[in-house]
């Protein structure tokens, strides 16, 4: 599970990342201009972004699944899972992409980001093999959180009703996060016309 969560990350990163070939092509000004308008640019990008994700966390789980034999319960609920948390963290990092100066910028701050929040969020070391001080924190990394309901989801039944919190919880944060992608998309293209 720690190796899906950091496939997501990293082709997180690398696609929040296009926005900046889209700001030097025009897209994002011609959509602007468009009735459709930002909410249909950043649907298009989501719909995107998720299947890419849904093909690459499948192609995870099935190597996970036969080169370190691990079981796998629930697989269609895993994947599921791991996409709307693939969605999730595309949608922080393209908030953080729109909030910052430049492209040069944003790539670093999103490399410095994503190595720690990888490390402490259990991909690259699980989380039960970590000092405890460091496990508690790695569970609250929104990673971590990710990471533990994935590996719940996989290997024994979770309570329906705390999955669907869950669920819900990873909904509201995608919302709120593409709501205030959109509006950043606005103000920096719309309005002024530069990013």
């Amino acid at each position: 599970p720690g190796t899906v969560l950091l496939v997501i990350l990293m082709m997180s990163a690398g696609l929040s990342q296009e926005i900046w070939k889209e700001k030097r092509a025009g897209a994002v000004r011609r959509m602007a201009g468009t009735p459709a308008g930002m909410r249909a640019f950043l649907a298009g990008k989501l719909t995107a972004t998720l299947a890419v994700l849904l093909v690459a966390i499948g192609i995870s789980f099935a190597a996970e699944r036969l080169v370190f034999d691990i079981p796998m319960r629930a697989c269609a609920l895993a994947v599921a899972w791991s996409g709307c948390a693939g969605v999730v963290v595309y949608g922080g990092l393209l908030v953080v992409q729109l909030l910052l100066a430049s492209e040069r910028t944003a790539s670093t701050v999103s490399a410095m980001t994503m190595v720690p929040l990888a490390m402490l969020g259990g991909s690259f070391f699980p989380i039960e093999e970590m000092p405890e001080n460091f496990a508690h924190f790695a569970r609250y990394t929104p990673n971590g959180w990710m990471l533990v309901t994935l590996r719940s989801i996989l290997s024994a039944p979770v309570a329906p009703a705390e999955l669907a919190r869950d669920f819900v919880l990873l909904l509201v944060a995608g919302a709120l996060l593409f709501a205030l992608a959109g509006r950043l998309l606005n103000r920096r293209f719309a309005r002024r016309g530069t990013l």
